[in-house]
């Protein structure tokens, strides 16, 4: 019995310390799979994180004795940002609103619903591509408790 797993044209993950984002990286190699991976900047700047990522992806995939990753494999933006690690952004407060509205998913005002933001914004501007599309949800919902008055203003329409 064979599992159909489809080719993803492009991933969109929170990238914070930049861990999952190599770990996702180096499985990606290590499966043989083919990606645009875009890395969405929740923390830092990205010329700051992209170094230490594709050093840190190079590490782990020379431990798993696989070739080392180019330093093109993956796209980071701080686009979607904001102020700073941890305050929520008006982008990401819609995200959040749309997804728990139209979708039952419960977005993060720190991670995930910026890496959603950027989602939303790439597909409404013809960006995301016309393959299949991952979003890499890290989780983070207990996060929502701590934001409930910038969740609170949020556009209910």
């Amino acid at each position: 019995m064979s599992v159909y797993t489809p080719a993803f044209e492009r991933i969109y993950v929170a990238a914070g310390t930049g861990g999952t984002l190599a770990g996702l990286l180096c499985g990606f190699q290590l499966a043989g799979r083919e990606a645009s991976i875009r890395g969405i900047c929740v923390a830092h700047q990205a010329q700051e994180d992209q170094p230490a990522v594709i050093a840190l992806a190079g590490e782990v995939c020379k431990l798993l004795g696989q070739p080392e990753l180019p330093n093109d494999v993956v796209e980071l933006t701080d686009a979607f940002l904001g102020e700073a690690y941890g305050v929520p952004t008006q982008e990401g407060l819609e995200a959040i609103s749309l997804c728990a509205r139209n979708e039952g998913l419960l977005l993060d005002p720190v991670y995930t619903s910026k890496a959603m933001a950027a989602l939303v914004s790439d597909v409404r501007n013809g960006i995301a591509g016309d393959g299949p599309v991952l979003f890499w949800h890290t989780g983070g919902a207990p996060a929502l408790f701590a934001y409930r008055s910038e969740l609170s203003q949020t556009d209910r329409a």
